[in-house]
């Protein structure tokens, strides 16, 4: 009778190679490809080293030759993670390990012979992998021939310009797996299709230009969406590039129209638009914008502080970012006035502190003034407040139905007031929760229609508007009675 030789349910490696490993001896390696979204690649390395000598970290590298010598796919991991493996003893010097490694990148390249009267083109031909998979249903309708024939007419494509001559296309794809011998799994993926040459595909697969694009779609959606990575082309290679250890939202949870920024009829509108704005800044104000912008996104992860933190943490890189496009918005003095002022408050701290009959020690007098003119740079500042009504009179953003961030009259019951509470680690009683929430959503929206005044983009053509809150928003008319509880 024959041995248990496995069943066909058993995952099965995708590529074996021999292995180049950094600081480890050359290793068989097992690639498992992800084959769903949310999924890693796996690898399995098989040495003779016992496992405390493999690094928590390393590389791997190795080449696929065919039987005629000549190199068929090149496999790079240039970040692997340990994360388990056994070491098996057969004799006192006879050891077996198996390694198990989790990449943030695997690149595959697989090489094409040329045809000899294939014309070799510059042009290279690729998408980008985008997950999750978005609800927004494609315009695409299928035509049904009598004999039996089956084609999928487009009627309409999602297509944004990310560079110039470069335009990506969205589409949807679908991937067909054998995960069991005779059984075949097919999974739907969203792609972001291009067609360039070799000189613009090195830039625009630095995945700059698709995590801005798709950022600002996640913005529109409420729903953050990522590039896992490419394929890509050319006349003598297939590179597919791998990106793991990105932060995707793997919740599954279909998004609500309601829980929607911008209406899905105008999302192409409002990404070039808004896209359009990004590129006009520099690589510092782009910065900001993009921490702003991601602060706007939910992370259904987060618990309340530091959501509500994070939302804070956006208006504040907004007011930066309208600082700079304003340069000196923010001082108080100007150069020449600054300096007197200084001097002016240096000397003044020395004649207050060495007035007759203090009987400070002269340790604690050093003390004190160190203490008093660490405070002198945030002098010269307007205080944030004040920056930020400037921000949102510059902007043309009207927020007052919303609970105000900044309220001289009732200071104890502004959202800044809540963000210090929370920052400086007091207790809110669990009594003013519900209206802890109500602060965190008008903290949202005003951080959301502060965005849209920054891009251009009309707040009534939103789902932050006065009509549509008031209409679907329960913590929008319960503002007055929600702030009672902090007075």
């Amino acid at each position: 009778m024959l041995g248990n030789l496995g069943t066909d349910s058993e995952p099965k490696p995708d590529y074996k190679f021999i292995a180049r490993v950094n600081e480890v001896k050359d290793a068989r390696c097992e690639v498992f490809l992800p084959h769903s979204p949310g999924e890693s690649a796996k690898l399995q390395l098989h040495t003779d080293l016992n496992l405390k000598k493999i690094p928590m970290k390393f590389s791997v590298e190795g080449d696929i030759v065919g039987f005629d010598g000549t190199l068929q796919m090149k496999i790079i991991a240039n970040n692997v993670f340990l994360k388990g493996g056994r070491t098996s003893y057969w004799s006192k010097d006879m050891l077996d390990t198996l390694v198990i490694g989790e990449p943030t990148d695997l690149t595959v390249t697989e090489y094409i012979k040329p045809d000899s009267e294939q014309k070799i083109s510059d042009t290279v031909r690729g998408y980008f992998m985008v997950q999750p998979r978005w609800e927004f249903p494609f315009m695409k309708s299928l035509e049904l021939s009598y004999t039996g024939e089956i084609n999928v007419i487009e009627l309409d494509e999602y297509k944004f310009t990310i560079s110039p001559g470069v335009d990506l296309i969205f589409d949807e794809y679908y991937r067909f797996t054998d995960r069991q011998a005779g059984q075949f799994t097919c999974t739907p993926e969203i792609v972001a299709r291009f067609e360039t040459n070799s000189d613009t595909m090195k830039k625009i697969c630095d995945f700059n230009e698709i995590d801005d694009l798709l950022m600002l779609i996640s913005l529109a959606n409420q729903k953050r969406y990522m590039c896992m990575g490419y394929v890509i082309s050319d006349s003598n290679t297939r590179t597919t590039y791998y990106r793991f250890g990105v932060g995707l939202d793997s919740s599954g949870v279909k998004q609500h129209i309601f829980n929607e920024l911008i209406k899905r009829s105008d999302w192409s509108e409002f990404v070039v638009s808004s896209y359009n704005r990004m590129c006009s800044l520099d690589n510092e104000k782009r910065g900001l914008f993009r921490r702003a912008i991601n602060c706007g996104i939910p992370n259904k992860n987060e618990v309340f502080e530091s959501s509500y933190m994070s939302l804070y943490a956006g208006i504040e890189s907004l007011v930066e970012l309208f600082s700079k496009e304003h340069s000196a918005s923010r001082k108080v003095l100007k150069n020449e006035q600054w300096v007197d002022f200084r001097k002016g408050y240096e000397r003044l701290i020395g004649e207050v502190l060495k007035k007759p009959g203090d009987e400070t020690p002269q340790q604690k007098t050093a003390a004190k003034s160190k203490a008093l003119m660490d405070k002198l740079g945030s002098i010269n500042c307007y205080p944030m407040g004040t920056a930020f009504e400037l921000m949102r009179t510059e902007y043309n953003v009207n927020l007052e139905d919303l609970w105000p961030v900044y309220d001289t009259g009732k200071k104890k019951s502004d959202l800044s007031w809540i963000r210090n509470q929370l920052g400086h680690g007091r207790v809110i009683p669990h009594d003013k929760y519900h209206a802890l929430i109500g602060a965190k959503e008008h903290l949202k929206w005003t951080l959301e229609r502060l965005i849209l005044g920054f891009i251009g983009w009309p707040v009534e053509k939103s789902n932050v508007s006065k009509k549509f809150l008031a209409n679907h928003m329960a913590c929008y008319c319960s503002l007055q009675k929600d702030r009672s509880n902090f007075q």
